[in-house]
């Protein structure tokens, strides 16, 4: 009798955290998008840098709706120095610390080719992870660069987002 108790506490259980995924599809957890397209100087060199930022508010799953919810952002961003190594960087960042948040960088040629290998970051108890990728500077005129987020926090709606960018 105890193993069909927990057998069907357990199915509940997954029913509940279905459901709650199912919700982070919903218009409640669309995340804003925000496009990055600016000159920045570094070290007196001018950079042009093209990204994208996308941010959503956590989703408490409907057990723990009594926390604080906060907001998490993953962003890729592509610089192209003018003399120096192009590069890319992801960054996942939080308001409240995840119990891991993640970030994983690649760039790529228009035609697919990897560029740079792949480089990332995890890390638990944070609220901040960033990877940074040097494919070169032949890259071409249709190189992106691909960045995957990961935000784990008990109690909330995990999320797992790819950002694209063309350098």
């Amino acid at each position: 009798m105890k193993k069909i108790i927990g057998t069907v506490v357990f199915a509940l259980a997954i029913t509940g955290v279905s459901t709650s995924v199912s919700a982070s599809s919903s218009d409640e957890y669309t995340p804003s998008v925000k496009n990055i397209d600016k000159v920045e100087y570094i070290d007196g060199e001018q950079v042009e840098v093209n990204g994208i930022e996308l941010t959503v508010k956590e989703i408490p799953t409907a057990s723990m709706g009594v926390y604080a919810t906060g907001k998490r952002n993953a962003k890729v961003i592509a610089k192209k120095p003018l003399f120096a190594k192009w590069y890319a960087t992801a960054t996942s960042d939080a308001t409240y610390k995840q119990k891991e948040i993640s970030a994983k960088v690649r760039a790529y040629k228009g035609n697919g080719v990897q560029l740079g290998g792949t480089k990332s970051q995890t890390v638990k108890n944070s609220t901040y992870a960033a990877a940074t990728v040097y494919p070169g500077n032949s890259i071409g005129p249709t190189a992106f660069a691909i960045g995957n987020h990961g935000f784990i926090r008990s109690g909330y709606v995990d999320w797992f987002p790819q950002t694209k960018k063309p350098f």
